[in-house]
């Protein structure tokens, strides 16, 4: 087995409602971090999105434009760049996720293939968690585990923005329930799809929970504590922790407050002494 390396690969955009995030992770997250990230970002629609905050050396530019609907090219993108460095695993996130660097090197999840918290289940009896099907993917804005497989099978994946066309128009998920079908692949459930083996609609694969992913050679481990949506279950990784979408001069006082209390519930978990947590100035983009 290849020695343990980790890599992070971080997803952005150009967009000026983007630089709080980056600067809240370089400042706070990634300072004196000691394991290789890069930030991937599309082309900018407009001039005006130019500036990142970032240096070059922080920087993996994506093929395909900032818009959603290319966020797998900039998976893939980050991936190559992990392959290429020698990463054996990566825990991929967003821009807006708050990752513990050194929970995750001690998490031991080397062995798998992929981990996340797999969020639409059918919950019995507060015990027995069973994934949706044709939903059963890792939610990315709680941060995704890839291994060195994984992202070898995604990068040599032919991106297919047609991938759903042949589906109905409303999805069988289990126990007479359905949901829409998304209209676009989006990378979290494109990530489940290539890891499943891109089964048709119909395959019976789909009836089992995780038997997919067993049958194309890939281990999962499903954990909602260590991929969260918050504290205090000292998770990984938490999605979004309070970093606020606008300019700070366009909030209320309230949901200031609140960006405050969670970004220093968040502090607190790293053991980022409270002097060190930087404000944001208003006017920066």
């Amino acid at each position: 087995m290849a020695p343990f390396k980790l890599a992070i690969i971080i997803l952005t955009a150009h967009h000026p409602s983007r630089w709080h995030y980056r600067q809240i992770l370089r400042e706070q997250c990634l300072k004196n971090c000691n394991v290789p990230y890069k930030f991937v970002f599309g082309d900018a629609p407009h001039d005006d999105w130019g500036a990142t905050g970032l240096r070059d050396e922080e920087i993996i530019h994506a093929p395909g434009s900032d818009l959603k609907e290319h966020l797998v090219l900039k998976n893939q993108a980050g991936m190559r760049w992990a392959l290429s460095i020698g990463a054996s695993h990566v825990i991929r996130i967003m821009d807006d996720t708050w990752t513990f660097v050194d929970r995750v090197l001690k998490a031991g999840l080397e062995q798998f293939d992929l981990a996340g918290n797999f969020p639409l289940k059918f919950k019995l009896g507060g015990i027995f968690s069973i994934p949706f099907l044709r939903m059963i993917y890792p939610h990315g804005g709680c941060g995704i585990w890839l291994s060195r497989k994984s992202m070898e099978m995604l990068v040599a994946d032919k991106w297919n923005p047609d991938y759903l066309k042949s589906w109905p128009q409303q999805m069988d998920v289990g126990n007479g329930l359905s949901l829409k079908t998304p209209v676009t692949l989006w990378d979290d459930m494109w990530v489940g799809e290539v890891l499943q083996g891109n089964l048709a609609y119909d395959d019976p694969l789909r009836d089992q929970p995780w038997a997919a992913y067993q049958a194309n050679g890939i281990s999962v481990y499903d954990d909602e504590n260590l991929f969260s949506q918050g504290e205090p279950n000292l998770p990984i990784c938490i999605h979004d922790p309070g970093v606020h979408k606008e300019n700070a001069g366009e909030i209320s006082a309230i949901e200031r407050q609140i960006r405050h209390r969670n970004i220093a519930q968040a502090m607190r978990a790293a053991r980022v002494p409270e002097a060190e947590i930087k404000e944001v100035a208003p006017d920066a983009h």
